[in-house]
C-alpha cells in the first residue's frame, strides 16, 4: 500500500542479523508495485561487521541490475591539471586517458 499511495515504482529493503552461528546474514530484496510481488530477493553472508559493507554493494548492484536490466558498473573519474593554463586538463576514466 506505501508503494501504491506513494506512486513508488520499486522499493528496495531488506535486514541484516546474526544466524545461530554469530555469522551476519544480509538480505535485500525488490518489491515491484506493477507486478504486485517480490520480484528479486538476494543473501549474503559476512564473518565481521566490517565485510557488511562488501556484501551489502554486491546486493545493491545486483538488485539494481535486476530491476532495471541495465548493467551497473562502478568507476573511477579522475581530473587532473596537467600545465600551467586553467584550460590544460586531463580527464582519466578507470586510470585510462579519454
Amino acid at each position: 500500500q506505501y508503494a501504491l499511495n506513494n506512486k513508488i515504482d520499486n522499493v528496495i529493503f531488506g535486514r541484516v542479523y546474526k544466524d545461530d552461528n554469530d555469522i551476519i546474514q544480509v538480505e535485500a530484496s525488490v518489491y515491484d508495485r506493477a507486478e504486485d510481488s517480490l520480484t528479486i530477493s538476494e543473501k549474503g553472508s559476512a564473518s565481521t561487521i566490517f565485510e557488511v559493507f562488501d556484501v551489502a554493494d554486491v546486493l545493491v548492484l545486483s538488485l539494481l541490475e535486476g530491476f532495471s536490466n541495465m548493467h551497473i558498473g562502478y568507476g573511477i573519474i579522475n581530473i587532473t591539471n596537467t600545465g600551467l593554463m586553467e584550460d590544460t586538463i586531463s580527464v582519466y576514466i578507470d586510470n585510462k586517458i579519454i
